[in-house]
């Protein structure tokens, strides 16, 4: 879903006449920025990934997930991390987990 709203998706015939690429970018806006702004404008302030992922956020007793846009040169990767299942009180350490995982994915795809 995440890769159709922000307009990946390439379609065959007749279903391409459904692309918008207004609300592709209005969709893309309606995201936080790392660092930034929004539910992740506190994380990733010193990070590599600052300003280079767009993503929403989630939160529920025991659930924390990120999902989004990373950016890293000219390449975008559509991602989406869900962990549940851990105590309430370590939520903000698999938040730090998760942005782990999305530094280790923005430097993979890093241009050398």
């Amino acid at each position: 879903m995440l890769r159709e709203a922000a307009g990946y998706c390439q379609h065959a015939g007749d279903l391409a006449a459904h692309r918008d690429p207004e609300l592709e970018e209005l969709f893309r806006r309606s995201l936080a920025v790392a660092g930034v702004d929004g539910t992740l404008r506190r994380r990733y302030t010193g990070s590599v990934a600052r300003g280079k992922v767009l993503g929403k956020t989630g939160t529920l007793t025991g659930i924390v997930s990120l999902a989004g846009i990373l950016t890293a040169g000219e390449r975008e990767l559509a991602f989406s991390i869900i962990t549940n299942g851990h105590n309430p009180s370590y939520r903000t350490a698999v938040r730090d987990e998760h942005r782990q995982m999305v530094e280790s994915l923005y430097r993979y795809l890093s241009p050398p």
